[in-house]
């Protein structure tokens, strides 16, 4: 079972990702989904960041990825990066769902 939650995964600068998560306060119909998220990284890797979310979270039930190739910067993603909480700050993994 899903959350149903939004969730981004991207790559401003090569071997360096994040993932966006939002969160449940989140208002349903919000403008912008993000302004009510929270941002962990950075990763090395894709594979390592959704290993991060997989062991740290509900599953979402999907999610959109951006590569450095396609990244665009925006006033939120520069936001949530500078609030970004490290990968180390979460270490359950009695949870898996990947």
């Amino acid at each position: 079972m899903s959350t149903g939650y939004n969730c981004t995964f991207f790559e401003p600068k090569q071997n360096q990702w994040y993932y966006v998560l939002q969160n449940w306060t989140c208002p349903v119909g919000a403008f912008d989904w993000r302004d009510d998220a929270t941002c962990h990284g950075p990763f090395h890797s894709e594979d390592v960041a959704i290993r991060h979310l997989s062991n740290n979270h509900a599953n979402p039930g999907g999610w959109e990825t951006i590569p450095f190739e396609e990244f665009k910067t925006s006033p939120v993603l520069e936001r949530l990066q500078k609030e970004a909480k490290k990968p180390d700050t979460f270490h359950n993994t009695s949870t898996r769902w990947r």
